[in-house]
């Protein structure tokens, strides 16, 4: 497997790693009135792990494509956001999906148009 595969493979697996640590540990610890909120914390996880690891699957895809990364850490933070959705993104696109429509709420109770 080449480098842009492997990156892939180990996001993708550090992802769901997050969202089980965030389902056993952090969600029960949250009030029910603040469960909207347990993104934060997720997002921030993902992008702590990120950069601890050093995960970054923008650089190796673009190095494939000839292209120079101009600032590395752009690809670990934006790695570490994807990360901290967690398995939240096959939720969000599968139709009908609970966690989809939570996700919907979460973002229509945020952010109100004036």
């Amino acid at each position: 497997m080449d480098t842009v595969g492997l990156s892939f493979a180990a996001a993708g697996a550090f992802a769901l790693i997050l969202e089980r640590i965030i389902e056993v540990v952090i969600d029960p610890l949250v009030p029910p009135q603040y469960k909207k909120w347990i993104v934060i914390p997720a997002l921030a996880l993902g992008i702590l792990g990120a950069f601890a690891f050093g995960l970054d699957v923008i650089g190796p895809l673009m190095a494939s494509l000839g292209q120079e990364e101009m600032l590395p850490w752009v690809g670990k933070l934006f790695t570490g956001l994807a990360i901290g959705g967690g398995s939240n993104l096959v939720h969000d696109l599968w139709p009908g999906s609970r966690k989809g429509r939570e996700r919907v709420e979460f973002f229509t109770d945020v952010i109100k148009p004036d």
